[in-house]
């Protein structure tokens, strides 16, 4: 299911009308508040985020890392902006946003960072809602759930594959290799610096490379905050 925010009828329009053409599942809000009530009740079941970055004179960038924060929000949000394009950009980029981008833009472009977006979620939770629905034997059973047991490789594997049948006859975006990668890497470091507690040496030890490069990747993805991460472990 996508969310999706926007205050504007003509903008709404062209969003319901791509949505439809593709026949994605979506729900529409006008407000914060309606999202909210909507998030307390549906989370696990929302896949995407799509909003404006600016509604009713509120800062949507501002609000989504709230939602993050408040209702554990992990999913992949896509931001647009119909005016100051470089702010917005710049601002987006340090909320996280999973992409970007300016209206007016190509319903190509947004329909495969819409279809990237919903990608990485399934490829991310791994987690099956309904155990009774699954039939995979290499499967293991955590607190009433059944997580899929399977070796990056095969996961990543089955990505790649979604990701191509998602274009069809059409060919995606050049850069595949270098974009799974940038999402790969952030969680391996985070993961690694979990396991030590922080320390970067052993981090770098255990990830194989040397501290210069564990700490050009860890800015590069925007990992300083050890503490933050530590939080999380």
């Amino acid at each position: 299911m996508i969310v999706f925010l926007e205050d504007n009828q003509i903008i709404s329009g062209f969003f319901y009308k791509l949505f439809n053409a593709h026949q994605l599942n979506f729900k529409h809000f006008l407000t914060m508040p309606a999202c909210e009530e909507y998030l307390l009740e549906n989370n696990p079941q929302t896949h995407l985020i799509v909003m404006n970055t600016v509604m009713d004179n509120q800062d949507m960038l501002s609000a989504t890392m709230y939602l993050k924060r408040k209702y554990k929000v992990s999913v992949p949000i896509i931001a647009y902006a119909d005016n100051d394009i470089v702010a917005h950009s710049v601002r987006a980029k340090q909320a996280g946003i999973f992409q970007f981008f300016a209206l007016p833009a190509l319903p190509y472009d947004i329909i495969t960072a819409i279809q990237e977006g919903i990608t990485d979620t399934q490829t991310q939770n791994i987690i099956l809602h309904n155990p009774a629905e699954s039939e995979d034997n290499n499967a293991l059973s955590v607190d009433g759930h059944i997580i899929v047991n399977k070796g990056i490789g095969e996961v990543v594997g089955q990505y790649i594959n979604k990701y191509f049948k998602s274009h069809d006859e059409l060919h995606p975006p050049n850069g595949l290799y270098d974009r799974i990668l940038s999402e790969i890497e952030p969680y391996i470091i985070r993961e690694t610096l979990k396991f030590t507690d922080g320390n970067r040496i052993r981090a770098a030890e255990l990830l194989g490379i040397n501290r210069n490069t564990l700490r050009k990747k860890m800015s590069c993805y925007n990992i300083n905050n050890i503490a933050e991460i530590l939080i999380t472990h």
